[in-house]
């Protein structure tokens, strides 16, 4: 049976000749269809391309400055040009807006992603909190006035004996101070 044949008479054997030589120098079709004559590139990309060269050709640029003021001149290989006044201050600020957005990022990814989303969610004041309870109150009322089946519907009615102090504090937690957890109110 096929079961009693040896491990190599089981793999595929390697193409070889003509045929297997032009089917792997055959273009892959691509993802998605292009439309006759479409342009390959589009105005956006070229925005776009331009907007990530903006910093290195900045650094460049006031590099080659700064060469310039202190040995007069560029080296023999380059060509001769004086630095634009309006160029250097345009890719000063250019430099400086790029070390900004990378220290902000920096920061921002060694933060905790929750505390960085709720920095712009103000606590409730202590009458809209309490306007809330009443809500979740009028809730748990709508209910059947049944405490366990309001608390269980909201753990997709998990039994109560699995439903733990903790995941109650989280969930008055999430509902009462605006998803905040437990050690970011203490």
């Amino acid at each position: 049976g096929p079961l009693s044949r040896p491990p190599s008479a089981l793999r595929p054997r390697p193409r070889t000749g003509r045929l297997s030589t032009l089917r792997s120098r055959r273009r892959k079709p691509p993802l998605l269809p292009l439309r006759d004559r479409a342009p390959l590139v589009s105005a956006g990309g070229v925005v776009h391309g331009l907007v990530k060269l903006g910093p290195p050709a900045a650094f460049s640029y006031l590099l080659l400055s700064f060469y310039v003021r202190l040995y007069g001149s560029l080296p023999q290989q380059l060509p001769s040009v004086r630095p634009s006044p309006v160029l250097a201050v345009w890719f000063a600020l250019e430099i400086i807006f790029y070390l900004y957005q990378w220290a902000r990022l920096q920061y921002m990814q060694r933060k905790c992603p929750l505390e960085l989303s709720l920095s712009s969610a103000p606590l409730l004041t202590r009458s809209e909190r309490g306007e809330l309870w009443s809500r979740i109150l009028a809730a748990e009322a709508a209910a059947d006035g049944d405490p366990e089946k309001f608390i269980t519907g909201w753990f997709f009615d998990a039994p109560l004996a699995e439903i733990g102090r903790a995941d109650v504090r989280n969930f008055m937690c999430w509902s009462m101070f605006e998803g905040r957890a437990v050690e970011h109110l203490s």
